[in-house]
C-alpha cells in the first residue's frame, strides 16, 4: 500500500469517527417531537334534512343546501369553521336538480356524495360535495 492510500484511508476513518461521535453527543433537545396521528374510522353518514343534506365521517361534518349547493356549515373536529355562506363565484341557478350521487348506505359507509345542478339556458353549473371514511378533506 502506498503512503497516499494509507493517508486517504486514515483520513476517511478519522472523519467517520468524528461524525459518528458528534451525532451521539447532540443533546436530546434536538429530537423532533412525535405527533400522534388522530385516527377516526367512523363510517360516513348522509342525513336528508329536507332542504339540505348533512355528510359526516366523525372528522368533518358538512351541511349542503339543496337550493344552491353552497355549504351552510362545515364542522372540523367539533369546531364550526364557516362564518357565512356563498363561497362560490357561480352557483347553480334556474332549474335545480339536487340528488345523492353516492349513497354511503350502499358502500358500507366508505363514501358519500351529493350533487346540486342548475340549468338556466346560458350555462349548466353542478356542485358536488364528497366525503370519505377517515379523511379530513372533502
Amino acid at each position: 500500500m502506498t503512503k497516499a492510500m494509507v493517508f486517504s484511508v486514515s483520513a476517511v476513518l478519522a472523519l467517520a469517527v468524528v461524525l459518528t461521535s458528534g451525532a451521539a453527543a447532540q443533546p436530546a433537545a434536538h429530537v423532533l417531537p412525535k405527533v400522534e396521528k388522530v385516527t377516526v374510522n367512523a363510517p360516513v353518514t348522509l342525513t336528508d334534512n329536507g332542504d339540505s343534506w348533512t355528510l359526516d365521517n366523525g372528522i368533518v361534518k358538512a351541511t349542503v343546501p339543496k337550493r344552491d349547493g353552497n355549504m351552510s356549515s362545515l364542522v372540523y373536529h367539533g369546531v364550526e369553521i364557516l362564518t357565512r355562506g356563498k363561497y362560490w363565484e357561480q352557483t347553480p341557478a334556474g332549474t335545480i336538480t339536487a340528488k345523492v350521487t353516492i349513497d354511503p348506505a350502499t358502500n358500507g359507509g366508505e363514501r358519500a356524495e351529493v350533487s346540486v345542478k342548475g340549468v338556466n339556458g346560458r350555462m349548466d353549473i353542478e356542485t358536488r360535495v364528497t366525503l370519505e371514511r377517515g379523511v379530513s378533506g372533502f
